[in-house]
């Protein structure tokens, strides 16, 4: 089974570039406040979902303070909400994270705040025929078109098939492609079936060029990129 990180999953991640800078630190002057970016992206492992709720989830970005005045890349926090709380309710507390950012020695990153709402309260970011496949809208969706994320936390390979993706030209990212990851390079894409095979206790990622809305690529609205890119 292809595993979400159902607490706080960190990855890499920022603009694309050759060489991109670290993380600023406080030692860098930067504005007080980071920035909080509202999006709708699609769902479509909800699609059908017996209660009836919508196959598009809001997100919200929080970019922090140095965001706007740097190149940088980021690390990034997925901070899923809990039982029947929307996203919002991280951002009671953007105040306080800014400041933290703001003190000596520490290290700025980008929250992405995910909610599990249905109409029993909460998903619990699981797969269900009732609520839909939630769990999947985390690990395999095509969270923005062009781009597909696959966690897999288990000690053996795993294959995902995902049908709203047959057809579509899949292929490792160039930067896990042409890296020295040989484990991550056992990832296939077999775009006749919609089927992807990830290799044990490994996160990869496949893109598809072809134009289709949302920049025609594979960048977030906000020009941030996933770090293969």
């Amino acid at each position: 089974m292809v595993v979400a990180a159902l607490a706080l999953a960190l990855v890499a991640c920022g603009t694309s570039g050759a060489a991109p800078e670290a993380p600023p630190t406080s030692a860098v002057p930067v504005p007080a406040d980071g920035e909080v970016v509202t999006e709708t992206v699609p769902a479509p492992s909800l699609v059908n979902n017996m209660l009836g709720d919508p196959a598009e989830r809001e997100i919200a970005v929080y970019l922090p303070p140095s965001y706007a005045t740097t190149d940088a890349r980021y690390p990034v926090v997925y901070f899923l909400a809990g039982y029947e709380e929307r996203i919002g309710m991280f951002g009671q507390h953007t105040d306080e994270l800014w400041a933290q950012m703001l003190t000596p020695g520490k290290l700025e990153f980008i929250v992405v705040e995910v909610d599990g709402i249905s109409a029993l309260g909460g998903n619990f970011y699981a797969n269900s025929p009732v609520s839909g496949n939630a769990e999947d809208f985390l690990t395999v969706d095509r969270r923005l078109d062009g781009v597909l994320v696959v966690f897999n936390a288990t000690p053996h390979a795993v294959t995902v098939s995902v049908d709203s993706l047959v057809g579509d030209d899949y292929e490792l990212s160039p930067m896990l492609a042409n890296g020295s990851d040989d484990v991550v390079q056992a990832t296939t894409w077999d775009a006749e079936t919609g089927t992807v095979t990830v290799p044990a206790r490994t996160v990869t990622a496949l893109v598809d060029d072809t134009e289709r809305g949302h920049h025609g690529g594979w960048h977030w609205p906000w020009d941030w990129s996933w770090p293969w890119g």
